[in-house]
């Protein structure tokens, strides 16, 4: 018996239509009729056996049990049929519209034909699972695939878009590729989209384009320092694109023109080449503080109000920090040192620069003098108790410009 088929194939500009010849043969359990494609009139090339096959279980089907559908082709494997009323050449067409914007080429990636005919009953598909399982991920709805001359493992689970230890999986029975022979059916889930939507359309959107930026150096300052002469201002330009999407993600992206709607302006700058001294240097502050007691790490009192006074710094105790070493917080110069019995006792201040200074008071011992340059981490002074102090402890100050600032906001308390 020869079957005609009406064959739609799915290009760029549309749907071509052809007809082909298909020869009803035997039918083998589990599988459906089994139609052998001989070549159209005045054609060449071999006959294709169709290789994958919907998952119908073991019952056997005979060459009557036929109905009309429309079968699928994907890059030329036979992936399974639908009734003919369920109009799967409209279902792919509307799968192109989806993705359809205007402007834009749409088409499928994979080469796509379907061919109306005669299939056994068996072997068709539902047409809502049968999209489903080309175009989702991860999909229950197996296919059925016939095993042909030259096939592998690995070959099959790239046909499929699985792994070959899926594969394995789901066929317990073959687990060594040497047990594979010619007409055994594997039952497969492909774990990702065989069916793929390929659009491209021209983009056109407006981009900032930034500003270049012109340093002038400064040997004399540090480069900390940047002194704006012209601050730079942002252009802007019209980009048209030509962008590709799969399945509606972007994957890949071609520049077509640039048309510049203003010209960015360079900014001009000094700067400082200097690097800034890091306290090592006697009299050369880093402008950072480090703490003042390393081995004190409690502060016993906190800046602020406190006893119906204002208590200008940080009491920094232990419970046994008498004579435990005081260190400058930063490089800078002694600005004076007092040796009180009241107040704040033996105590002494470093300027810094820049407005900077810092306090230390009721010690025991100072060791540095007026005038003195230190470098940063130098030991200055022990911790005592001299002047109004009620036990061992250091009161330690920060001015900025005269004025004592909370420590806190300047130095962090290092970790045990």
């Amino acid at each position: 018996m020869v079957i005609a088929l009406a064959a739609s194939v799915f290009t760029a500009a549309g749907i071509s239509t052809q007809v082909s010849a298909m020869e009803a043969g035997s039918v083998a359990a589990g599988q459906a009729i089994n139609l052998r494609a001989s070549n159209p009139e005045g054609t060449t090339g071999s006959a294709a056996v169709p290789a994958a096959l919907p998952s119908t279980g073991t019952a056997v089907a005979t060459a009557s049990v036929i109905e009309e559908g429309t079968g699928l082709y994907l890059n030329g494997l036979f992936l399974g049929a639908v009734k003919q009323q369920d109009n799967l050449s409209g279902a792919l067409q509307s799968l192109l519209e989806t993705y359809k914007e205007e402007g834009a080429t749409v088409h499928f990636l994979e080469n796509v034909e379907t061919r109306s005919g005669l299939y056994a009953s068996s072997s068709l598909y539902n047409l809502e699972d049968f999209m489903q399982a080309l175009t989702q991920e991860n999909t229950e709805i197996p296919w059925s695939y016939l095993v042909q001359e030259g096939d592998t493992l690995e070959s099959i689970a790239n046909l499929f878009q699985t792994t070959p230890e899926a594969i394995l999986e789901t066929n317990p029975d073959i687990q060594e590729l040497s047990q594979w022979e010619e007409g055994i059916v594997l039952k497969l889930f492909n774990q990702k989209p065989l069916l793929h939507v390929q659009s491209i359309k021209k983009e056109n959107y407006t981009e900032e384009v930034p500003f270049e930026i012109l340093s002038l150096s400064d040997n004399s300052r540090y480069t900390t320092y940047q002194n704006v002469l012209l601050a730079g201002q942002k252009g802007s330009q019209i980009c048209t694109d030509l962008v590709t999407y799969v399945d509606g993600e972007e994957v890949s992206r071609q520049a077509i023109s640039r048309d510049v709607v203003s010209m960015p302006v360079t900014q001009m700058q000094i700067v400082g080449t200097l690097n800034p001294p890091d306290g090592s240097t006697p009299g050369e502050a880093s402008g950072t503080f480090t703490w003042p007691t390393p081995s004190i790490l409690t502060v016993s009192s906190e800046f602020g109000s406190r006893w119906g006074t204002f208590h200008a710094g940080l009491d920094l105790s232990n419970g046994s920090s008498y004579g435990e070493t005081i260190i400058a917080a930063d490089a800078g110069t002694v600005k004076y040192v007092k040796k009180d019995n009241y107040g704040y006792g033996y105590h002494l201040e470093i300027d810094h620069g820049n407005g900077m200074s810092t306090l230390y008071a009721h010690t025991s011992e100072i060791l540095v003098n007026p005038g003195e340059k230190v470098f940063k981490g130098q030991p200055i002074a022990y911790v005592g108790s001299t002047g109004d102090s009620t036990g061992a402890h250091l009161h330690f100050e920060i001015h900025v410009d005269g004025t004592a600032v909370n420590p806190r906001e300047y130095v962090e308390v290092p970790s045990a």
